[in-house]
């Protein structure tokens, strides 16, 4: 009975033993948690299993491996099979302990048996009953697979997160490092990135679920559980539109408006250059570096590169062109019906929904371009070049001299006596003509007339002059361009013209600024003619003005001095009350020391006791 006690007690204390090694390995695996599938549970139960195992040790080896399959890949159940051998040997020994018991009654003394004796005995020499001994075996196991599991579950989860980054990379172009993509056990996340434009968050969330299942080194009944995309949706980038005008004359081609990119920008420019030479194109086309707001933007400037190319003087004396998304339009005269027909078949194939429209006709035999320039300063005008009759040459040198007089006119324009080549030149003869009348407003300015377009620059002293010349623009066949600017007036164009308006007053000055005997109070007489000095200098608000006072030779020469300075402050100081910035104001006397006639007369005398208005850029300091 003693006996069977310490054998129950044994057993017991074997039990437990295995529980607690159960509920360590539990606690060791609680972290992993779901990175397991729920292994730590199985293995919890897997102790108290052991403990009443009374099948055979292979059974509880595919119990233990069915329980890891369950939760991980084809690794967790290679241990399971390892623990079924383990607990096979221990089963062995056991077997052995008993069937060497049965016939000798002792323990033997061979090295294997001594071996394992903890396995199959008790401190008390007694053996282990199966299930004791079964539980002891599987004690390893447990240790094993609480050592290895998380260590092998970093190993998933980084071999999962490579994996994205490089699905990323290769389906979507998208570049991401490891703290943008993060997976715990098989369940991942996507943060902190931009999406490709059209591309949804659930798009890719559905391409790594496919494309990560079933992913080597990973788990076995499939990569990953679930993945959250959390991408910033892209801009759509940019859109604009074709608005292109070219001009040519077969000598010279401008080109204007928008383009999308260099590209574009680059092809109609070396167009234009094979046609007329690099010297001969103006190129003011504007680069938007946007995408195309409509489909088949090449094709469409491919067509307009095309005609622009054989815009030069063999084929077309005149011809412009207009590009937008919808419509390509080119006018031209050709020289002959070869070159017509070679710019029409420029325009083949365009296609994109653009309609190709204009016109080309071949000139007929004797005509002949008009070429004008005109140049201007303001006061003279020059005329150049070659007008077809005489009524146009007539009409430009009256328009001319009636604007700045005959003399001032130098006329060199030729008459060649043949008819148009291009419609319109009369209208666009006269457009120049009349832009004539505004030339008094102008500090410079040139231009030109030809069968393609009439074309005018120019500097306005100000915005009246600028405002009067662009009303005067005429619309002959939609290709007149006017462009004045207004010139900027320095302090010395101020300080001239202050002055010429303060010298047109002097006369009234001098007879209505008058001043009682002795006295320097301002009459209303003079008020009302400071006024209009006032008005001058709010018109030129940067000049100063030195406001000076004399008197004829009567009297002391202090006291001349001193009321001749006196009336120049008050004139001054009135000039102020009006609105005038002080700063920009001088009262000064000069008594009788600059006399402008001799004081032998009343009348000279009377012109020596003046106020006199000096505009400056600045005072003296002296």
């Amino acid at each position: 009975m003693a006996s069977d006690s310490s054998a129950d007690k044994a057993k017991d204390k074997a039990s437990e033993a295995a529980k607690d090694a159960a509920d360590a390995a539990k606690k060791k695996l609680g972290g992993v948690g779901d990175k397991a599938g729920g292994l730590g549970d199985k293995a919890s139960g897997l102790g108290d299993k052991a403990s009443g195992l009374g099948n055979t040790a292979s059974g509880l080896g595919s119990t233990a491996a069915d329980s890891a399959k369950g939760a991980v890949s084809g690794t967790a159940g290679k241990l399971g099979a390892a623990g079924a051998g383990i607990a096979g040997a221990n089963r062995g020994a056991v077997q052995t302990a008993t069937s060497r018991s049965a016939t000798s009654g002792s323990v033997t003394s061979s090295k294997a048996s001594k071996t394992t004796r903890w396995i199959d005995r008790g401190r008390n020499g007694k053996r282990w009953s199966r299930s004791t001994a079964l539980a002891l075996g599987l004690l390893p196991l447990l240790a094993l697979l609480a050592y290895t599991l998380p260590r092998w579950l970093d190993h998933i989860e980084d071999d999962l997160e490579d994996a994205t980054i490089v699905q990323m990379r290769e389906r979507y172009g998208v570049e991401l490092d490891k703290s943008q993509v993060d997976f715990d056990g098989r369940s991942g996340e996507i943060t902190n990135f931009t999406l490709p434009l059209g591309v949804s968050n659930t798009e890719v969330e559905n391409y790594l679920l496919d494309s990560l299942d079933g992913h080597s080194n990973s788990v076995l009944e499939g990569d990953i559980r679930s993945i959250n995309v959390r991408g910033n949706e892209a801009a759509p980038a940019p859109t604009g539109s074709h608005d292109v005008d070219v001009v040519a004359d077969g000598e010279r081609i401008t080109l204007n408006g928008d383009v999308l990119n260099q590209a574009e920008y680059d092809e109609l420019d070396d167009a234009a250059v094979a046609a007329v030479g690099a010297s001969n194109v103006t190129n003011n086309l504007n680069i938007l570096d946007m995408e195309a707001t409509k489909t088949g933007s090449a094709a469409r400037v491919a067509g307009l590169a095309g005609a622009v190319a054989l815009m030069t003087g063999d084929n077309i004396i005149s011809g412009d062109a207009r590009l937008t998304d919808d419509d390509l339009d080119v006018n031209a005269i050709a020289t002959n019906d070869g070159a017509k027909s070679a710019l029409e078949g420029s325009l083949a194939g365009v296609g994109g929904g653009v309609t190709v429209g204009g016109d080309v006709t071949v000139a007929a035999p004797d005509t002949g371009p008009i070429d004008v320039n005109v140049s201007t300063d303001g006061t003279s005008i020059t005329l150049d070049g070659t007008v077809l009759s005489q009524a146009q040459h007539d009409a430009l040198v009256s328009a001319a001299e009636a604007e700045v007089g005959a003399p001032n006119v130098t006329n060199n324009l030729v008459i060649s006596g043949l008819a148009e080549q291009a419609p319109d030149s009369d209208d666009k003869i006269n457009d120049m003509a009349a832009l004539f009348a505004g030339f008094d407003g102008l500090v410079e300015g040139s231009g030109s007339v030809t069968d393609g377009a009439l074309n005018f620059t120019g500097v306005a002293s100000d915005d009246a002059g600028k405002a009067a010349i662009e009303g005067l623009t005429g619309s002959a066949n939609g290709t007149n361009n006017v462009d004045v600017s207004v010139a900027e007036a320095t302090i010395e164009d101020e300080v001239g013209l202050l002055q010429a308006e303060l010298d047109l007053l002097q006369a009234e000055i001098l007879e209505n600024v008058v001043f009682d005997v002795n006295s320097d109070v301002i009459t209303p007489t003079a008020a009302g003619t400071l006024d209009k000095v006032v008005a001058a200098m709010n018109k030129y608000q940067r000049p100063k003005v030195r406001v000076g006072g004399h008197t004829d030779s009567d009297g002391d020469d202090a006291f001349n001095l001193d009321l001749s300075d006196r009336r120049a402050k008050s004139v001054a100081a009135y000039l102020g009350s009006q609105g005038i910035d002080t700063e920009r104001l001088l009262g000064q006397g000069f008594g009788e020391t600059k006399p402008v006639a001799a004081n032998d007369t009343a009348e000279n005398k009377q012109q020596n006791r003046r106020v006199e208005f000096t505009a400056l850029a600045e005072f003296a300091t002296n």
